[in-house]
C-alpha cells in the first residue's frame, strides 16, 4: 500500500495537471470561438474585440502553465536534495561509528602494550 504522503503527492500532481490541461483547453476553445465570431469577409474585418479578449486571457494562461511547470521542476530538485542530504547524514553517521570503533581498538591496543611492557619489566 502507498504511504499517505506519496498518495497525497500523487493526488496533488493529478489535480494540478488536470487544472493546467483544462485551462489550456478552455483557452483554445475561447480563441476558436472568438475567431469564429469574426465577420466572414476580408474587407473591413475588425480584430479589436478578439485582440482585447486575448490580451486579457493570455497572461492568465501563461501564469497558470508557468506555475505548473515551475512547481514540478522545483519539487523534483527538492526531492533530489533531500535524498542527497539523507545519504550524507548516513555516511557521516557511519564515519562517526567507525571512528569510535577505531578509537576503542587503539585504546585496547595501547592498554595491551602497556600491560606487556609492565610484565616484561618485572
Amino acid at each position: 500500500m502507498l504511504e499517505r504522503s506519496t498518495l497525497l503527492s500523487a493526488i496533488r500532481e493529478l489535480m494540478a495537471g488536470f487544472l493546467a490541461i483544462t485551462m489550456v483547453v478552455l483557452f483554445l476553445l475561447l480563441v476558436w470561438r472568438a475567431i469564429g465570431s469574426l465577420p466572414s469577409g476580408n474587407a473591413g474585418t475588425d480584430f479589436t474585440p478578439v485582440k482585447e479578449l486575448l490580451a486579457l486571457v493570455n497572461p492568465t494562461i501563461g501564469v497558470i502553465v508557468g506555475y505548473y511547470f515551475s512547481r514540478v521542476t522545483s519539487e523534483a530538485r527538492a526531492e533530489r536534495a533531500e535524498a542527497t542530504a539523507e545519504t550524507a547524514g548516513r555516511v557521516a553517521q557511519d564515519s562517526s561509528q567507525a571512528q569510535v570503533a577505531a578509537t576503542q581498538r587503539a585504546q585496547s591496543a595501547t592498554d595491551g602494550a602497556q600491560e606487556g611492557a609492565i610484565q616484561c619489566a618485572v
